[in-house]
């Protein structure tokens, strides 16, 4: 989550290899991180990060079944470039999945929304809550991940 720690290229190498053997790999990152080497972890799967053109807009995600997800208001997020695409704002990616190996790697731009600051730093929002959206964001993604899955689980209206 917002790497901004130096990435050795040994373990760089050993990442790359557990991600070949199947692993898991989950970049979250936004345009608030200023130090990001984001950029350095996701290079050798075909995925990066756009610190640069960040923008704010509709947060859209595409679903198997059942069209998009509601749109969800986003202050600001970072494209991604590569990979296959699975949230935008307008028509730029903002989160997209690359096929590495036997394994999967997730890179979002989106990383505000994932925040404790976002979930409102409680564990239990009340039901109905505009808290209960980067709750559901969160599972949903963590879900698409692990079962190698596009995002599938609708979320509720955002209400006014």
């Amino acid at each position: 989550l917002l790497p901004s720690r130096e990435v050795e290229p040994a373990w760089r190498d050993r990442l790359v290899q557990y991600v070949d053997q199947g692993g898991k790999l989950l970049v979250v990152d936004s345009p608030e991180n200023k130090n990001s080497t984001a950029n350095e972890l996701l290079k050798p799967f075909g995925l990066s990060i756009d610190h640069e053109a960040a923008q704010a807009g509709t947060l859209g995600i595409d679903r198997e079944e059942g069209g998009p997800w509601p749109n969800i208001p986003i202050e600001a997020s970072c494209p991604v470039e590569g990979g296959e695409p699975f949230a935008v704002v307008g028509e730029t990616p903002v989160g997209a999945t690359a096929r590495h190996g036997k394994g999967t790697v997730m890179a979002i731009g989106f990383g505000h929304l994932l925040t404790t600051a976002a979930m409102r730093a409680s564990w239990s929002p009340p039901e109905g809550s505009k808290t209960l959206v980067p709750y559901n964001l969160a599972t949903t993604v963590l879900r698409a991940l692990l079962t190698d899955q596009p995002p599938t689980k609708a979320l509720p209206s955002v209400p006014d």
